[in-house]
């Protein structure tokens, strides 16, 4: 059975009246505003423990309310319900069942059935409207709640030249270090680990991708990180806090990262593939642009599929700084040294200090 289903016909254009609908009483909601990468995002929500969910992960970012911003959100969990509006070819109630997804992009936007995780996004590219509607908003799933808004924003910022990766990034130096890796490839873990070694942190999951002169530029989006159980157990790492235990058991717990130690942007100075060993002492050695994006695509696409060929595009515009194949080990201290050093010569070699800016 298909795990992604796409409609192949235009999305049509009175899917996106439901928007309408929600808008018409989008006022009387609570709101807040964010800004990510020079837009500036408004979200109305329908509910206040609705707000509570979708801002958590998103509090580095919040910004004063502005006359008019770039990309509106609504959110909601009543009526209308989007799985009522799905035209019948669709099929979306029969896929729904069996937990498929359905989604469906064209040049007026893209929608998103998930039923995993008991959402659905709307995008109306042309009125700059998203939707995000929640089966239950009381209590979204754990990975919702770390990475909201997830779709949307790929597809806002896909369309303006910017790609979100599903990696990590942490900064020293003023120069941060981008890890990717599939699931499991210790990206979370090494991430929120380098908190205890004094780098700030940019993301363990998704990051913001934008090629830039003279050097790419890595945004941080969500102030949220995951680790296990036995990670936990070692101690939290420092400036951060759990703030959502586990949905089931063997899941991880969802952190929040303080302001102090966040920053919201900086030079992408290196790209690190960690590779999980039982070895004494870290090795890295050099990646070709090739063999990294080869890394990165699969699962970048997999978790954000849709307009594959930009973000190809934007990946080789980024791909252009020093890529590395990082052999991990046990030590944590040890693995974060070589990063940190990696950093620091990559600063020397410039001959400057890159600027970043703190959240």
């Amino acid at each position: 059975m298909s795990a992604n289903w796409s409609c192949r016909n235009r999305t049509p254009e009175s899917f996106f009246d439901i928007l309408d609908d929600v808008s018409a009483r989008s006022g009387k909601h609570p709101s807040f505003q964010f800004a990510l990468a020079g837009s500036v995002i408004r979200v109305y929500a329908e509910t206040a423990p609705l707000r509570k969910h979708l801002v958590a992960a998103l509090q580095h970012r919040v910004v004063p309310a502005v006359d008019v911003p770039d990309l509106t959100i609504l959110a909601w969990e009543t009526q209308p319900s989007p799985l009522s509006r799905a035209l019948p070819e669709w099929r979306v109630m029969e896929r729904w069942a069996v937990r498929e997804p359905v989604r469906a992009s064209g040049k007026n936007g893209m929608f998103f059935f998930d039923p995993i995780g008991g959402t659905v996004t709307l995008y109306d590219s042309g009125r700059s409207l998203g939707g995000a509607w929640f089966s239950d908003g009381a209590k979204p799933p754990l990975w919702i709640v770390g990475a909201p808004f997830l779709r949307l924003l790929d597809a806002w910022f896909t369309d303006r030249g910017k790609a979100l990766c599903h990696g990590a990034a942490i900064a020293k130096h003023g120069g941060a270090a981008l890890i990717i890796g599939p699931g499991g490839a210790g990206k979370s873990t090494l991430a929120l680990r380098a908190l205890d070694a004094s780098f700030s942190y940019l993301g363990d999951d998704y990051v913001l991708l934008e090629p830039a002169a003279p050097r790419p530029v890595v945004h941080s989006v969500y102030c949220s990180g995951k680790l296990l159980a036995a990670d936990i157990d070692a101690g939290i790492p420092a400036g951060t806090a759990v703030f959502r235990h586990p949905d089931e058991q063997g899941d991880k717990s969802l952190l929040r990262v303080g302001a102090s130690s966040m920053l919201k942007a900086a030079p992408l100075l290196a790209v690190i593939a960690p590779s999980i060993g039982d070895s004494e002492w870290p090795r890295m050695e050099p990646l070709s642009p090739g063999d990294t994006l080869r890394t990165v695509l699969p699962a970048a696409l997999r978790q954000l599929p849709g307009e594959e060929q930009k973000k190809l595009s934007i990946m080789a515009q980024v791909l252009t700084v020093p890529c590395f194949r990082l052999h991990l080990t046990r030590d944590h201290a040890r693995n974060l040294a070589v990063i940190d050093n990696h950093l620091s010569a990559q600063v020397q070699h410039l001959g400057s200090k890159p600027c970043t800016m703190k959240a």
